[in-house]
């Protein structure tokens, strides 16, 4: 579908734009799956093919709208530490495909998923996923950029570089 928009409006697009959730709140979700890498994977190599069309008709693309999983999140997981991890996690996965950018979506400020949940009074309370973007931005401002690295993992291992 991006590849038909770019061919017949990119003379007047000024950037492609998707969304991604990690899930759908009407499947079933846990913290483990949320944390899978393989989903990513695949995920990202289909983020990068939709990069390199956009760039092929001179446009960037954004990931304009992303979280945890759809329609608000689920509460135990999309407001969880996992949620932060998988959120700098995804970050930087995106920023890795050569997107030019990201929304972290939150709704209306009162979804699950969002990184400060707004109360009647005013206040607002922190919550995990907050610290993602903290992170992400500490580690990609003033000018930083990615590096590749390539790690062995040893059997029984499992880092991510």
């Amino acid at each position: 579908m991006l590849l038909s928009s770019c061919r017949v409006n990119y003379q007047w697009m000024n950037l492609a734009t998707v969304h991604w959730y990690k899930a759908t709140k009407e499947t079933p979700n846990t913290v483990q799956t949320l944390l899978d890498e393989g989903p990513i994977r695949s995920e990202m190599a289909n983020l990068r093919k939709l990069v390199e069309i956009s760039r092929k008709y001179g446009k960037g693309l954004r990931v304009a709208e992303m979280n945890t999983i759809s329609n608000s999140g689920r509460s135990g997981i999309s407001d969880s530490l996992a949620a932060a991890l998988w959120t700098l996690d995804g970050a930087f996965e995106v920023a890795n495909t050569g997107a030019v950018g990201i929304n972290l979506h939150w709704g209306n400020g009162m979804a699950v998923y969002a990184a400060l949940l707004r109360q009647a009074s005013g206040a607002s309370i922190v919550k995990p996923p907050y610290y993602a973007y903290l992170l992400f931005q500490m580690a990609l401002g003033s000018g930083a950029h990615l590096i590749r690295q390539q790690t062995q993992n040893r059997p029984g291992t499992k880092i991510k570089v």
